[in-house]
């Protein structure tokens, strides 16, 4: 079975404990035999920008335990709605 799963959140370069469910139960049903994809859409805070003191931000493919997966990350700057609206674009 095919298995597409578009997480809210997802453990990335700036926060490696985000929402671990998601990885979890991704390499779980991999493990089962199915055909996992994960496609996510990442905001990265400023806070999270500064701790890691790194501007690492775009698209990234990786295959990891069975598991494709698509990660776009992108960062989030408060107030600045039409800013955000262009980075994503």
């Amino acid at each position: 079975m095919n298995i597409l799963i578009i997480p809210t959140r997802y453990p990335n370069y700036f926060n490696p404990q985000s929402n671990v469910f998601y990885k979890d139960q991704a390499e779980a049903l991999s493990q089962a035999g199915h055909n996992v994809s994960v496609l996510a859409v990442v905001p990265i805070t400023i806070q999270e920008i500064l701790k890691k003191r790194s501007l690492r931000f775009g698209y990234k493919v990786q295959n990891e335990k069975g598991v494709k997966t698509h990660t776009l990350t992108f960062p989030v700057f408060p107030k600045t709605k039409k800013i955000q609206q262009l980075l994503r674009a």
